[in-house]
C-alpha cells in the first residue's frame, strides 16, 4: 500500500445506479423497482450533509444526524479490498473526529447483519466522555520487543 497521507476533505459523490443496477436491488430485497428508487431517494436525503475524506489509502464518509450523540465513519479503502486493521481504524478516527473520542464497531446480531461490500463501521461518540466499556488503566501500548518479552506477538509500532 502507499505511504498514509493527511486526510483531505472530497466532494461527496452522489451515486447514480443503472437499470440493471437496480433491478438487482428489488430481486435481492424483494421490493419493486419503484420502491428502490424510493428508498435511494430516502438516502440521498438523508446523507446530503455528510462529509467525505480521502487519503492515499481509505475513503470515508463522516455522518453527523442531528440530535444523536454519535458520528458514524463509513471506511473502505480506495481498492476497495478487505482490511481490518486496528491501527488504520483508530488513526482514521483520530484525525477525522479526534484523538479523545472514543468509538464502537458493532457485531450484531445475525438478523441485523449487513455485509454487502469490503465497507467498514464504527460509531464515534461525539463528546470525549469515556464509554463504559473497555480498560480503564490508562494508555499501555507495547512494541514488538516488550510484547515478546511478555509471551505475547506485536507488530513494530
Amino acid at each position: 500500500m502507499k505511504p498514509w497521507t493527511k486526510f483531505q476533505r472530497v466532494e461527496s459523490q452522489q451515486k447514480e445506479y443503472t437499470a440493471e443496477q437496480i433491478r438487482v436491488m428489488a430481486e435481492v430485497f424483494h421490493i419493486t423497482p419503484i420502491e428502490v428508487l424510493d428508498r435511494i431517494k430516502k438516502i440521498k436525503e438523508e446523507t446530503k450533509d455528510e462529509q467525505a475524506w480521502q487519503n492515499s489509502q481509505y475513503f470515508v464518509f463522516v455522518r453527523r444526524v442531528e440530535n444523536n450523540p454519535w458520528i458514524h465513519l463509513s471506511i473502505r479503502r480506495l481498492d476497495r479490498e478487505p482490511v481490518h486493521d486496528w491501527r488504520d481504524l483508530q488513526r482514521i478516527k483520530n484525525e477525522l473526529v479526534g484523538p479523545e473520542h472514543e468509538a464502537l464497531e458493532l457485531y450484531p446480531a445475525e438478523s441485523r447483519v449487513t455485509d454487502t461490500a469490503n465497507q467498514y463501521h464504527l460509531w464515534v461518540l461525539e463528546n470525549e466522555q469515556p464509554i463504559a466499556l473497555g480498560w480503564n488503566g490508562g494508555r499501555r501500548v507495547f512494541d514488538a520487543e516488550i510484547a515478546d518479552a511478555m509471551g505475547g506477538k506485536q507488530r513494530a509500532l
